[in-house]
């Protein structure tokens, strides 16, 4: 009776696990329903630094890390933010005053399990509480995340349960049922010194590495991309927009408080702004875009991406017969499809340089396959409509356009 017992929950076991892994979004119903327009590390608990953050454009801050939320959250809620509470800790100060298991750190460690249900106990319900940052710089997701994901499944499903991983590992995320990949792919950090289309070069590779992952395992897809110490405004354009080709539910801007501001924990809005770096004005106008664009592209999946110029795994080239059949040099185009409703194209400039305003306007031409029948250029509250199925762009380098493709 015991084996049988014991057979059954094996059976059981590998049965959730395996459906687990199937469809690691099941069971979730996130509260917050936008684009995710997100920084890395957080602004400090100021009126002035989260008026500044969110006139930039983004929707979602951390809280200050090793610092109780109280003031973080309600700061949010004051100025229409939300908030993903860091929970590292010193480890000689757990949160609540216990903590469980965790893998060896000599600093701080993530929430575990006894830790999370304090503070969930506390902030939980706040109004202005979008999820929890359970771990970063991870890989595979060791026991302490598994457990502080499946609590969250169980007794919060509307919260993100987000993990920032420093090398991919799609596979742990779908069987521990956490649906969030967000990994970090820095070409413009760690790779700064090549050539600066190489490092645009290698974050397509990232991006591409990442959709195929998201695909596999029914995960969304976050891209997290480094903007700190980079002055170039169409390099930062090229890694948000090339997100959104992709297939990107949401971005992750790798920031620290020197790239978008000189210094931080400024008191007085006048002194915020006093210190904003010009990267701050470049953020602000293609997160403007992505607030525009992102109700039509959540949901999306990849049909195919194109390029011209340089070129990196996974992508097609313009061909008769396909979505696109021509376009300029240096574009990249995604596809995106969604049931029911039109296909959509995000058109991107692929010209980068490493100098600020050193990329000119240009135009490009992009031709549609035989399918396409008109265009509709998304810009402000304005649909601009182009019968048939070539249509001409003026770009930014870096900068994108979308566009909805009516079928015949």
């Amino acid at each position: 009776m015991r084996f049988a017992l014991a057979a059954a929950a094996s059976v059981t076991t590998t049965t959730a696990c395996a459906q687990q892994q199937k469809s690691p979004r099941a069971g979730w119903n996130f509260a917050f329903k936008h684009f995710v327009i997100a920084a890395w590390n957080p602004p400090a608990a100021t009126e002035a630094e989260y008026r500044v953050y969110r006139d930039a454009g983004f929707n979602i801050v951390m809280s200050p890390r090793y610092a109780l939320p109280d003031n973080a959250l309600d700061l949010a809620q004051e100025h229409g933010l939300k908030v993903l509470i860091d929970t590292y800790t010193p480890n000689d100060k757990p949160w609540g005053g216990t903590a469980g298991k965790y893998t060896p750190h000599p600093d701080h460690h993530p929430a575990t399990l006894p830790e999370l249900v304090w503070l969930h106990e506390r902030y939980g319900k706040h109004a202005a509480l979008a999820g929890y940052l359970l771990g970063d710089d991870y890989g595979n997701l060791p026991q302490e995340l598994v457990e502080t994901t499946q609590y969250l499944r169980k007794n919060a499903p509307r919260l993100f349960p987000w993990v920032c991983q420093n090398v991919m590992s799609p596979k742990s995320l779908a069987q521990s049922g956490n649906p969030i990949m967000n990994p970090q792919i820095y070409p413009t950090l760690y790779q700064k010194n090549r050539p600066v289309d190489e490092q645009a070069r290698l974050y397509c590779e990232g991006l591409n590495r990442l959709r195929e992952s998201c695909k596999r395992y029914n995960l969304i897809m976050w891209p997290m991309f480094n903007v700190a110490g980079v002055e170039s405004d169409s390099l930062i354009r090229f890694q948000v927009f090339s997100s959104l080709a992709y297939g990107s539910q949401g971005v992750w801007y790798f920031v620290y408080s020197g790239a978008l501001q000189r210094g931080t924990d400024f008191k007085s809005l006048e002194e915020a702004k006093a210190n904003l770096r010009p990267i701050w004005e470049t953020a602000k106008k293609a997160n403007a875009c992505v607030a525009e664009w992102g109700p039509r592209l959540l949901g999306r999946s990849v049909a195919a991406v194109y390029h011209t110029g340089w070129s990196c795994a996974g992508v097609k080239k313009p061909s008769t017969g396909r979505w696109v059949e021509s376009m300029d040099d240096d574009v990249l185009v995604g596809v995106l499809t969604k049931d029911g409703e039109s296909p959509l194209a995000v058109v991107v400039d692929k010209r980068v340089a490493l100098q600020a305003g050193a990329v000119p306007e240009r135009e490009v031409t992009v031709r549609f396959g035989p399918a396409v029948s008109e265009i509709l250029l998304i810009s402000g509250r304005m649909e601009n409509s182009t019968k048939g199925r070539t249509i001409k762009l003026k770009l930014e380098g870096g900068g994108a356009q979308l566009l909805v493709l009516r079928m015949k």
